[in-house]
This record gives structure tokens, C-alpha cells and sequence, in this order.
């Protein structure tokens, strides 16, 4: 069965020796230990590198002709680990999906400004120009502000833009905690424990001036326990990765 903020409230409550409630908005404690559960989710998300928000998506075409090559990121992403794009041309029988490569920004722009005379102006934020091919499909990108993609061509042979329809991506989204008594909560089984301890251990922090050792030390536990998982789950994800196809890592 798959657990509330409800289910985390009433837990909190029972060890806290507070009221009884059926419902979160009850009495005013519960709502206090509900936005400490979403406090401590919004830390855990921002911390761990979970995979089970990481999904396939597609970028949001601007439809702007004066600026081509720039497409943004869904509303909720906030992060890409690889694009491609449909190069297919106005003579292509068949779809042609290629990899995107992506650069930094600083590689991105001597990448664009090595054209000279080839390509045509593009002008990006704050009336920085660079130089995009109008007769190909991309082949690198970058971001410059975590919310926009600038891609180094397109071709105007068979679109005026780039186009969303022609993008696969994947990437990670924000989860969001819906603070009610029925929608679970959106986090790995195994997160589900160090979510509820270290809100037992701020509950008992905030409401009882003091935490007692059992519940200090379950939260330990449970964090010991998410960084060796953490450990093992980022050496299978490189074991199974595909080729970094050239991508530059942070």
C-alpha cells in the first residue's frame, strides 16, 4: 500500500503524543508536521539523484524564425542527459534520428564562432550573435540558462524552426507533493523510510525541545542506508550507459 502524507502525519503524531486526526487539515500540529513532511520531500528530491523521475520527453518549439535553433525545456524539467533529433530531409523516405551532442557553453560558442562567413546571424540574450547553419540538421547543444536549448543548426528546407515533434529527449523532472490525505506519496519505497524518520526526528526537534536517541538514531540508519544504495545505483547506471557519444560531464 503506498503511503500518505497522511499515513507519515499520523505516524509523527502518535510518537509526538499529539491529538488524533483523521485528515491533515484537523487540528493546526497536523498541518505544522504536513509541511514538514514536504519541506523534508523537497530536500530529499534536491539531494539524491532519483531515476524514478527521470522519463523520455520533448523540447517546446519556440516558433520564433528570428530565432531558429532555440527550443525550451517542458514546464517541471530541469534537467537533459541527451537529445535527438529527426534530421530527416525533404527527400528522406525514412525518419533519421541522430544524437545531439551536447557542449559546454564555452565549447558551444567557439564551435559557432570557427563558421566565419559560413551559416547566418542568430541573436541570443543581451544582442550576443552567433553563427547557426540553415541547411542541416543540429548537431550539438547546449543551455545556457537551464531553461532554454540552443542548437547549432536546422534546416530551412523542411522547417522555418526546429520542431518539437522531432525531438526525443530524457531527462528529470521535479516531483511535486501534493499535501492531501489520499495521493501517494511520490517517492521510491526506499525513500519513503528516511522521509519519515527525519520528519519524526524535526517534529520531535520543533514540538518536544529535544529528540530522543532511538529516533535519532533510525534517521541515521535510514540515511546510511540511502547513501550505500545511492553508492550501488550510480556504478550499475554506468555499467549498463550507453556510449557518452561526447558529452562533456560536469
Amino acid at each position: 500500500m503506498s503511503t500518505t502524507v497522511l499515513d507519515i502525519v499520523q505516524q509523527v503524531l502518535s510518537d509526538i503524543d499529539g491529538d488524533e486526526v483523521n485528515g491533515i487539515g484537523d487540528t493546526v500540529e497536523a498541518m505544522k508536521i504536513a509541511n514538514i513532511v514536504k519541506h523534508t520531500f523537497n530536500t530529499i528530491v534536491d539531494e539524491y539523484d532519483l531515476q524514478s523521475v527521470k522519463t523520455l520527453f520533448q523540447l517546446e518549439g519556440l516558433g520564433d524564425t528570428a530565432k531558429p535553433t532555440v527550443m525550451k525545456f517542458p514546464d517541471g524539467f530541469h534537467s537533459i542527459e541527451w537529445i535527438k533529433y529527426n534530421i530527416r530531409t525533404a527527400t528522406d523516405t525514412v525518419d533519421n534520428w541522430v544524437n545531439v551532442l551536447q557542449l559546454e557553453p564555452a565549447d558551444f560558442i567557439d564551435h559557432v564562432t570557427q563558421r566565419n562567413a559560413e551559416g547566418v546571424d542568430m541573436t541570443l540574450a543581451n544582442n550576443v550573435t552567433i553563427k547557426i547553419m540553415d541547411n542541416k540538421g543540429p548537431s550539438y547543444w547546449c543551455t545556457f540558462d537551464g531553461s532554454t536549448v540552443v542548437f547549432d543548426a536546422y534546416d530551412n528546407g523542411v522547417d522555418s524552426t526546429l520542431n518539437s515533434s522531432k525531438t526525443n529527449c530524457y531527462g528529470q523532472t521535479r516531483p511535486i507533493l501534493t499535501l492531501d490525505d489520499i495521493t501517494p506519496i511520490p517517492l521510491p519505497p526506499r525513500f519513503i523510510t528516511l522521509l519519515t524518520n527525519e520528519v519524526r526526528r524535526t517534529s520531535f526537534d520543533l514540538e518536544k525541545d529535544g529528540i530522543p536517541i532511538s529516533v535519532m538514531q533510525d534517521a541515521s540508519r535510514s540515511t546510511t542506508r540511502i547513501q550505500r544504495t545511492r553508492h550501488v545505483d550510480r556504478m550499475n547506471r554506468e555499467r549498463h550507459n550507453l556510449p557518452d557519444y561526447g558529452r562533456k560531464r560536469r
